[in-house]
């Protein structure tokens, strides 16, 4: 049980401590690569392409709640022992 709580807590902090770097160098250059490849994005798709940055924030959030509630883990799932 502590072991999967500081897996969670480890999971949010480190998702927290990378998520610049992330936004910074790989999200923004994809962004930027699908902007200059398709100019003409109507106003829902270029919403989704910024959205992107919120997405990946979402997600790291819930793979370490997920890891704190323990339904995701080590174990490999239900049925194993």
């Amino acid at each position: 049980m502590i072991l999967r709580i500081a897996l969670g807590i480890g999971t949010i902090i480190f998702g927290f401590v990378i998520y610049p770097y992330y936004i910074d160098y790989l999200i923004e250059p994809i962004q930027t690569l699908i902007n200059a490849m398709f100019p003409s994005l109507n106003v829902l798709e270029s919403a989704f392409i910024d959205s992107i940055p919120l997405i990946v924030l979402l997600m790291i959030l819930y793979f370490g709640i997920m890891h704190l509630i323990g339904k995701v883990g080590r174990s490999g799932g239900e049925g194993v022992e």
